[in-house]
């Protein structure tokens, strides 16, 4: 049974003497072979089976390839699948739309091709590298891991989970070359990971991310870290909290600094968080952090709320309620954690209502944000924790030109929730009915985390209806 699920294998390819010739090949071979013509059939035939392979030709209709190979990494049943890009053209235009595709170029070799395919199951087949180090920030610090990392010439990837988020710093031979934590990425994201003193760690030697975006070296990094850290403590005394929401309340009135007229623009008429508006711009925490002070001193910005601790999901009474709900949303059949998807036709509004998200208490930020996708977002935007159950939340673009993809998310999933106008078509609802997902309408306030927390268990409770229906 386990060599059989090891050597399941997709190929998407519309041209059936490709397809007739590699499945021959390698049922020959004693390989589980299953088949599809276009984006959309591949993507659901790869949820049904999870592949270990797939090959899928870079002019697959229906759903681009770009788009195929996205939505395979996003989508757990499918995230560790290895993918062939089959391709008549030059692979190196591959390489420059993505460097971990994998090409095979027409005409090719039969038995090149699965002499390829077998060296990935003989690598799947030998023994899973463990994570080597894992423990507590609380007794091991950030700073100490990564200078003895540095001294050790050490690579691969230490994930951090701390202030209800993921983050990732990835080192090779000791340097630090990428970090990603709460919406940043690169030094701005290390120096917020850096700052924190609470959370547990693991460390994944051998893996790296595909991109560099960081080039000082660690001494630097640390130093810096450390002035950035002292000075924000020093600032935070006069500021209000990170959460707390903020609008303009009249023009400056003498010389702004760049900064402060920047915050000015990006707030606009709208009423945002602080720590909202510390992700929009690329400079670090400090210096946005003193645009801010200059506006709040010159009486420019006036705060509305001044922010709260963590925001709970429910009390006690709801809590074992919630978490039985959380149970039946995990699909018979299915091992992995339950989902729920989020549909919005924004990324703007999958932006906020992830931030709002991210207030609530058992709630855990992805390292990464989502993907743009059309107007919306496509991706994972983090794990909230009900009485030790966890469901995994995830995007959904609602475009009509990208509903192909969720027959391929949607398949593990029982329950929804509609973030944004307009509600769905009778197309849309037709179709969210034959994939047996309820959905519900988001909360008004959804983008403030009571209103957020209010939406989640209401997505939960759709699990004690006996039929497929909207909630509105």
């Amino acid at each position: 049974m386990s060599e059989r699920i090891q050597r399941r294998v997709l190929v998407v390819d519309p041209d059936y003497n490709t397809t007739g010739t590699l499945s021959r090949a390698l049922r020959a071979r004693g390989h589980h072979v299953t088949l599809a013509a276009d984006g959309r059939a591949g993507l659901q035939r790869a949820v049904e089976i999870a592949p270990d392979v797939v090959l899928v030709d870079r002019a697959v209709p229906v759903v681009d390839v770009q788009t195929f190979l996205e939505v395979l990494r996003d989508n757990p049943r499918t995230s560790t699948a290895h993918a062939f890009v089959l391709t008549a053209a030059d692979p190196g235009y591959l390489s420059a739309l993505d460097p971990r595709i994998e090409a095979l170029v027409k005409p090719f070799h039969v038995a090149e091709v699965v002499a390829r395919i077998e060296s990935v199951f003989r690598r799947r087949s030998a023994p899973k590298r463990e994570p080597e180090l894992r423990g507590d920030l609380e007794q091991v610090a950030l700073f100490d891991l990564l200078q003895v990392f540095a001294q050790n010439r050490r690579t691969g990837t230490l994930r951090v989970e701390a202030r209800g988020a993921t983050g990732e710093i990835c080192v090779r031979d000791g340097r630090i070359v990428d970090c990603i934590y709460r919406g940043a990425r690169g030094e701005k994201a290390l120096y917020r990971l850096l700052a924190s003193t609470r959370g547990q760690f693991v460390f994944m030697p051998g893996m790296l991310s595909s991109r560099d975006t960081i080039e000082a070296s660690t001494d630097m990094l640390m130093m810096e870290s450390v002035r950035q850290a002292d000075e924000l403590l020093a600032m935070s005394e006069q500021m209000p909290s990170l959460s707390a929401q903020v609008a303009v309340a009249r023009k400056p009135a003498g010389e702004i600094s760049e900064m402060a007229r920047r915050i000015l623009t990006a707030l606009g008429d709208d009423t945002r968080g602080i720590d909202e508006v510390l992700d929009v711009f690329p400079e670090s925490d400090l210096d946005v952090m003193g645009g801010f002070k200059e506006l709040l001193e010159g009486n420019v910005l006036v705060v509305l709320d001044g922010g709260s601790s963590a925001t709970q999901l429910c009390d006690e009474d709801e809590a074992i309620a919630l978490r039985a709900a959380a149970l039946k949303l995990r699909p018979v059949g299915h091992e992995t954690a339950a989902r729920l998807a989020v549909f919005a036709g924004s990324y703007v509004a999958v932006s906020r209502f992830a931030r709002a998200l991210s207030s609530i208490e058992g709630f855990v930020a992805e390292a990464a944000t989502p993907e743009a996708a059309g107007e919306g977002s496509l991706g994972p935007l983090g794990t909230l924790r009900v009485g030790g159950v966890e469901v995994e939340l995830f995007a959904l673009p609602t475009d009509p030109s990208l509903r192909p993809l969720w027959g391929a998310f949607l398949g593990p999933v029982r329950a929804a929730v509609w973030l944004t106008e307009p509600l769905p078509d009778a197309s849309a609802w037709e179709l969210l009915r034959a994939l047996r997902v309820q959905v519900v309408q988001a909360i008004e306030g959804w983008e403030h985390p009571q209103g957020a927390a209010e939406t989640l268990r209401a997505a939960l409770a759709t699990t004690s209806r006996s039929q497929v229906q909207s909630s509105y």
